[in-house]
């Protein structure tokens, strides 16, 4: 995205950080939207309320037919679970919030689950009709997304990184999304989206001085 010009300041990380749910769903008629995909999705999410109430937490779907699809879901889930209602409040520091690719830049929560949405026809083709990244800059709109959790990422698809034929997946967002899949599926190591990076930069005093406060 950077041209490798971007100098981010040290991170972490751990097993179980980035993850990858493949689930088997074909897509709607409009091509958008597993209904296995959906449901997996409120699973995630009411795993989450009752096992990390603490944890804010977001669901970004790459389409709005898909994120509206998931908010009706969600809602009709929790009719029967009053006793996750607090942590959906709306008045919470850092509420739940169920939105679009294009809805999220400023947004940041503990844990980001990523809903591709798009999927296979019942055949087995994939369409290819990734809605926004499809457009002038959709790779920077994905790269928004893929930057909003601070500790956890779950990424929910219904195809992998091997089910996209690279001769296809040329435009910049398409290939963006790609790699990413990939990096997912390795928790994180093992694609060009995670390795493209060259020798680390050193820190300089001000960075050793901020890691120390940090880890003190």
């Amino acid at each position: 995205i950077y041209d490798r010009s971007l100098v981010t300041f040290p991170g972490t990380a751990s097993v179980g950080r980035l993850t990858h749910e493949l689930v088997d769903g074909v897509s709607s008629d409009d091509g958008e939207s597993a209904p296995s995909e959906v449901d997996r999705v409120v699973a995630l999410v009411l795993s989450h309320a009752s096992e990390r109430p603490r944890e804010s937490l977001g669901v970004i779907a790459m389409g709005v037919t898909h994120a509206d699809r998931i908010d009706r879901a969600l809602r009709l889930a929790l009719a029967g679970r009053p006793e996750l209602h607090g942590f959906f409040a709306e008045n919470a520091a850092e509420p739940f919030f169920v939105k679009n690719l294009e809805r999220v830049q400023g947004d940041e929560r503990d844990a980001i689950i990523l809903s591709v949405g798009y999927g296979k026809t019942a055949d087995g083709r994939l369409l290819y009709r990734f809605g926004p990244l499809l457009t002038a800059g959709g790779e920077r709109r994905l790269n928004v997304a893929i930057t909003r959790a601070r500790g956890r990422m779950t990424v929910v698809s219904s195809f992998s990184a091997t089910d996209m034929d690279p001769a296809r997946a040329t435009g910049r967002g398409v290939a963006l999304l790609r790699e990413y899949l990939r990096y997912a599926a390795s928790g994180g190591a093992g694609s060009a989206a995670g390795t493209a990076a060259t020798d680390p930069v050193p820190l300089t005093p001000f960075d050793r001085d901020v890691l120390d406060r940090l880890t003190a």
